[in-house]
């Protein structure tokens, strides 16, 4: 039937035994034992309904599981609207070493998300601060009263063509921190169509406009669909980008570095300092490889621009490929940054270059 796997809601629960969550609980013993079950994908809702540390497992499934991983959902948001520094989001576009690095599993365990079907869409997300439930009869109370969501001034729809060309620049940022971090991507479906559950964050129990898709296509839809295409694409293109094991940062030249605004590698207090937005990486692509290039990646959530020195070996070239700054994500074809040189960064944009051969 071409099933690939499966994806355990609230899977927690599987593994409780005796009441508490057991990683080795028998559960987990007749899976690996099924000569079917045990040989496919198999994803876990890392969490259930009890309300307690007990019952939010990110990290504690065993090996042979992937999870959804929350934490790159909560991090990239809150790294976006400026409400925390870097060292998160360093370990969420890496593949969340500090939860599936300890158990040998690698950056495939970690589903990465910034939306789900629980909570906003994408649009939505940049739309409404606040959560709009009021149309599922319970006064609001329900859904999460904090989606780590921003308006950018205006709660709703805006004619304000500022705020517009904000949201859609955030949305286009989100979608490439999520398609170009290690680990496996999820896309929640409609988003790449800006679909709206007008700020609705709980929308199961809507079976109309709220919750349906809106198949009709104007140019911001046509805009975004194209963006979204063209970042799979640059995914899908650089193995670099998709890697099956942690970076140690060991080699010659390491498989990744990490620099700061000025181009300098990046410092602990860099790492740490809540007041720092900004930060760029090069991975070093495997020479073997045909197509494996060295990819540099630049994401400033800050408001200000900044001069970055672009990092590499003397004679180095990269051409820019993508550029969120740009409706369709598309730089000129002749953008390119000599190793060395000034690349001028503007406030809330992220940006890919591959080394030329």
């Amino acid at each position: 039937m071409h099933v690939d796997g499966f994806r355990f809601d609230l899977a927690a629960t599987l593994a409780r035994d005796r009441g508490s969550f057991d990683r080795l609980s028998a559960f987990f013993d007749l899976v690996y034992q099924d000569p079917i079950v045990g040989a496919v994908k198999l994803v876990a809702e890392p969490w259930d309904v009890g309300g307690d540390l007990d019952s939010y497992q990110v990290g504690r499934f065993p090996r042979g599981w992937a999870e959804w991983n929350d934490r790159f959902r909560d991090d990239v948001r809150d790294a976006w609207r400026r409400r925390t520094g870097v060292q998160a989001m360093g370990y969420r576009l890496t593949g969340s070493s500090d939860f599936y690095g300890a158990d040998r599993r690698g950056p495939d365990a970690s589903v990465n998300f910034v939306t789900a079907h629980d909570g906003k869409t994408l649009a939505d997300l940049v739309t409404y601060e606040r959560k709009h439930n009021e149309a599922n009869g319970e006064s609001n109370r329900d859904g999460t009263g904090d989606d780590r969501a921003e308006n950018f001034g205006v709660e709703g729809p805006s004619d304000d063509a500022r705020i517009v060309a904000a949201r859609a620049r955030q949305r286009r940022n989100l979608m490439a921190t999520l398609l170009l971090s290690q680990g496996v991507p999820m896309l929640l479906g409609g988003d790449e169509r800006g679909r709206t559950q007008r700020g609705n964050n709980n929308a199961y129990c809507q079976a109309n406009e709220i919750s349906w898709y809106d198949w009709s296509a104007d140019a911001d839809t046509e805009r975004f669909t194209s963006f979204t295409r063209y970042v799979v694409g640059l995914h899908l293109g650089h193995a670099a980008l998709r890697r099956t094991s942690f970076f140690d940062g060991a080699g010659s030249p390491p498989d990744i570095a990490w620099f700061d605004a000025r181009g300098q590698p990046m410092t602990g207090a860099g790492w740490s300092d809540p007041a720092n937005h900004f930060i760029a990486y090069l991975l070093a692509g495997d020479r073997a490889e045909e197509r494996d290039d060295d990819v540099l990646v630049v994401l400033n959530a800050s408001l200000q621009w900044t001069s970055f020195i672009v990092p590499g070996i003397a004679g180095q070239r990269f051409g820019l490929l993508l550029d969120t700054g740009i409706d369709d994500g598309r730089p000129a074809a002749d953008a390119r940054y000599d190793a060395g040189a000034v690349m001028d960064v503007a406030p809330q944009t992220v940006l890919v270059a591959v080394a030329e051969r």
